[in-house]
């Protein structure tokens, strides 16, 4: 960076935010979606797949759709639900190379706002996605089992 601090910052998920979306999902899904997002076929199925995805979060009842902005550029997508309850992250998707950190930072301002309401924090992760050790070292742990995905719980202490 040249010098001064990383700015990370969220705006709501928009309609123009599609080829985005695309993008980030092709970045996100593998080494080879990423390298065969040049061909026409190849983008139209990722279109396909991202355009389904997104309308499974964009069913999730009271759900918080954001685009994560670093330095004023999209870097990723951060989708939640606030419930009076709980909390739930849905999903959290950042490009690679983005920013070291910049995940566990979200995630952590989002811990930090659950502990403020006293609410527990549910999400899921991918069984052999390595991204379970970073949940584990913030204080989640896992309680239930929906095939694919642990289901993971963290509680202000």
């Amino acid at each position: 960076m040249s010098g001064r601090d990383p700015q990370i910052s969220f705006r709501p998920l928009a309609a123009d935010d599609e080829l985005f979306l695309v993008h980030l999902y092709a970045r996100t899904h593998g080494r080879q979606l990423a390298q065969a997002s040049d061909d026409p076929q190849m983008q139209l199925l990722l279109k396909m797949q991202c355009e389904s995805q997104q309308r499974q979060y964009a069913a999730c009842e009271n759900a918080d759709l954001q685009i994560v902005l670093l330095n004023g550029e999209p870097v990723g997508r951060w989708y939640v639900q606030r419930k009076p309850e709980e909390f739930h992250i849905i999903d959290i998707a950042l490009l690679p190379g983005s920013l070291p950190g910049l995940g566990r930072t979200i995630v952590r301002g989002f811990l930090l706002e659950a502990a403020d309401r006293n609410v527990c924090v549910h999400a899921h992760v991918e069984k052999a996605n390595r991204a379970w050790l970073l949940w584990k070292r913030m204080g989640f742990r896992i309680v239930g089992d929906t095939g694919m995905y642990h289901e993971i719980l963290w509680c202000p202490d």
